[in-house]
């Protein structure tokens, strides 16, 4: 497993579910929590394994997607996966990780539902969401729940004492603190996908009116997009202000204050329920 930074109560709760383990996990955490990292810890040490020898483990099971959502399609997938019969004598033999669960449609949730009703007594399924209000309840009453905590100042700066204050803060400004997103910064693991979005993000900010416009459509047919572009936005104005902070500019203080609150409006909205495409076309409009 990467080493990862995790806050001490996010330690404790992962050590107290391996100690109690329960048929069903649910990780969650905001963007760049590392809540992958988690998963593929919890199951590495549930079924006795090297993290990195996880996908030749011929009952370890990842259900992940580049699309916008996980549906039935790759419910049936785990259903299938059920139907193997597993070898050996441990009491774990079976795990499955089900990536961003929140993006499963409705119709997946109660079909995965099914699941989680009879579970196999020898397999453990794994899920991560950003919200835990995105999955239904009947599924949250079935399964035990993580939620990642964000470590403090001193825990960050003791983890990374190997590693220069400059590219720390660095760090520390994109992610806010975040480990999983800490972690690539560092690593410099550029496939990341806030990378792109932090990069997305300043060609946006000087583009004209009509072209960010012109990108709503395609970004708001993407959830995690849409929620990585926001995410990226108050970073970097976060990061603007903080560089202003020390000069005479009044007036772009106040604007880059005024676009992290719409940024933060456009967050809240979204967890609301609120149209995608009339959410950024709103944020961008005020860019």
């Amino acid at each position: 497993m990467v080493e990862l930074l995790l806050h001490s109560q996010t330690k404790v709760d992962i050590d107290n579910y391996l100690v109690g383990q329960g048929h069903a996990l649910l990780i969650s955490g905001p963007i760049g929590a590392g809540k992958l990292y988690v998963a593929q810890h919890v199951a590495s040490q549930l079924l006795n394994k090297n993290v990195e020898s996880l996908m030749n483990y011929p009952f370890y099971k990842h259900i992940t997607t580049a699309a916008n959502n996980i549906g039935i399609n790759e419910v049936r997938q785990i259903h299938t996966f059920l139907k193997l019969k597993t070898t050996g004598q441990a009491t774990v033999r079976r795990i499955i990780i089900v990536e961003n669960a929140h993006l499963m449609s409705e119709e997946a949730q109660n079909s995965f539902l099914k699941i989680l009703e009879e579970p196999p007594t020898d397999t453990v399924i794994i899920m991560t969401a950003s919200h835990a209000q995105s999955i239904l309840p009947t599924i949250l009453s079935r399964v035990q729940q993580i939620e990642i905590k964000r470590p403090t100042l001193d825990q960050i700066n003791n983890f990374y004492s190997s590693k220069t204050t400059e590219s720390v803060n660095r760090a520390y400004q994109l992610s806010s603190g975040w480990p999983g997103m800490m972690s690539d910064i560092l690593s410099d693991n550029q496939t990341n996908p806030l990378f792109t979005a932090i990069v997305m993000v300043k060609e946006l900010l000087t583009a004209p009116v009509f072209e960010r416009l012109l990108k709503v459509d395609e970004i708001s047919r993407d959830k995690d997009q849409l929620n990585r572009l926001i995410f990226a936005l108050k970073q970097v104005c976060k990061i603007t202000i903080e560089k202003l902070a020390d000069s005479k500019q009044g007036e772009d203080i106040k604007r880059w204050h005024n676009l992290y609150n719409q940024a933060y409006l456009a967050e809240k909205r979204l967890l609301n329920s609120a149209s995608p495409k009339l959410v950024i076309t709103d944020l961008f409009l005020q860019m």
